[in-house]
């Protein structure tokens, strides 16, 4: 779960949800569709269980 979560952000990160809708209207433009860079930004976790510590871990 904690991986999946990773995963869910770096995605998001590279507005991948956007490509995809792009790519099915059939325009390849990149245009708005570079993330940014995730070092030095800060990360909320809401709860730090098992699985929170997993992903605070990750993202460090």
């Amino acid at each position: 779960v904690a991986e999946h979560t990773v995963a869910l952000i770096l995605a998001l990160n590279r507005k991948i949800h956007r490509a995809y809708a792009r790519v099915r209207e059939g325009n390849l433009a990149l245009d708005g569709l570079l993330g940014f860079d995730l070092h030095g930004q800060t990360v909320g976790i809401v709860g730090t269980g098992k699985i929170g510590a997993v992903v605070a871990k990750a993202m460090h």
